[in-house]
């Protein structure tokens, strides 16, 4: 089975995360093949996927969906409901969201309206209309309605996310259409030569992604209890664009200090922002204690900047940063505290931070304000820009996992 991905940030000792302006397409971050009805298992998996997004603000009170296609063994169809759409983390049949039923199942989601197409667009034999039943005799006229019903959607919603469920019996392809619908949603190319014979698969897709380049993917062989298991969020973009701070009072507030990581162990801060005034100093980040060197994180005579406690001075990165630029930033303290890495755009600074000594005693990660300064009650420094895209890790990345995620950045800020 092949799972395919949105932006491929690393997710590994991810904290806290804001990424305001994504556009989240089919997010498929785990997938599971030939489980068989193990259902801790399946369990297992979403659990771990509630984890990763339930630090990643952007995905905060968009419906994810857990989908999958079951192969039963023939004659036992209980319980008929475990395949389909169900709703949250679910992998049996409570909180079910859309019913499935064996063959095709069909649901679109509008991105423009944000809601889901009506039933009346849909015209299989089962389920209001959403399964198409390509089993037996009931093929070739069921396979033409799918079709007939893509059109139509495709022309009334031309800005919507195509959900198709393979679940049990799902097994007639000959009508010329078919598997070329699937790719062009963005199932991989081998569909073209799937044979007759029961399919079990996901595919979140759009019309004209093409060959590969589904939203989400999932794919498992046909056999006796047989399970392709895809996660997946609705698409989904900010309307009210990147987070942008009107350098006089403007600020995000966690709550509270928070502790990313302990002394000694590492961290990593990493940003992406676009200043109106890069010579002006301003934070990108602070807490309400002054007790170690990255509760202060700065832009300071248009430079990366950070206060080293311990002997006490700002050291510097050796970028010249521009205003109205992108920017793809991260800070590095490395385990023991007493080395810091800087990086733009996925390269290592230099600047007067190499070579000095951090004092291991002040080196946590301790965090509540984005876009301001606190000290001794009192607040100054305000960001002057945007700032869209915020990561904290409890641990020290390496330069190949800084390269990642500036790579995952780059195209969409044009950096």
């Amino acid at each position: 089975m092949g799972v395919s991905s949105g932006p491929k940030i690393v997710r590994s000792g991810l904290t806290f995360a804001i990424d305001s302006g994504a556009s989240i397409r089919g997010f498929s971050r785990n997938g599971t093949a030939g489980l068989n009805n193990t259902s801790n298992s399946i369990k297992d998996l979403i659990s771990k996927l509630e984890m990763d997004l339930s630090t990643t603000n952007y995905l905060e009170g968009i419906p994810l969906f857990t989908m999958y296609g079951i192969t039963y063994p023939e004659g036992n169809y209980t319980p008929a409901n475990r395949d389909g759409i169900t709703s949250g983390f679910n992998n049996i049949s409570s909180g079910l969201l859309y019913g499935a039923s064996r063959s095709l199942n069909y649901y679109v989601y509008s991105d423009d309206q944000s809601t889901w197409v009506p039933d009346s667009f849909f015209n299989g034999l089962r389920v209001g209309g959403h399964c198409y039943d390509l089993y037996s005799s009931y093929a070739a006229n069921e396979s033409l309605l799918f079709l007939a019903d893509y059109e139509v959607i495709n022309q009334t919603y031309p800005n919507a996310t195509h959900i198709l469920v393979g679940s049990h019996a799902c097994d007639n392809f000959n009508v010329t259409g078919i598997r070329e619908t699937f790719v062009d949603l963005g199932a991989p190319k081998e569909v073209l030569t799937w044979p007759n014979g029961r399919k079990e698969f996901v595919l979140v897709g759009k019309p004209g992604l093409g060959a590969g380049n589904a939203y989400g993917w999932a794919y498992e062989n046909e056999s006796s209890g047989a399970v392709a298991h895809l996660n997946s969020a609705i698409p989904y973009e900010n309307p009210l664009g990147n987070t942008s701070f009107d350098g006089s009072d403007d600020y995000i507030d966690i709550g509270s200090d928070i502790m990313i990581s302990p002394n000694n162990k590492g961290w990593t801060a990493e940003y992406v922002f676009n200043t109106n005034s890069a010579s002006t100093l301003q934070h990108f980040n602070s807490a309400e204690a002054d007790d170690f060197n990255a509760n202060w994180l700065a832009l300071l005579s248009s430079k990366m900047a950070v206060w080293n406690v311990s002997p006490g001075y700002w050291r510097y990165g050796s970028t010249q940063f521009q205003s109205n630029t992108w920017y793809h930033i991260a800070f590095v303290q490395d385990p023991g505290g007493t080395n810091m890495r800087f990086y733009v755009n996925g390269v290592a600074e230099g600047g007067d931070h190499v070579g000095n000594s951090w004092t291991a005693s002040y080196s946590s990660l301790k965090t509540r304000y984005i876009g301001r300064y606190e000290h001794a009650g009192g607040y100054s420094r305000y960001f002057n820009g945007e700032i869209p895209v915020v990561k904290f890790y409890k641990d020290a990345l390496s330069s190949e996992e800084i390269k990642q995620n500036y790579n995952s950045y780059k195209k969409r800020f044009n950096i």
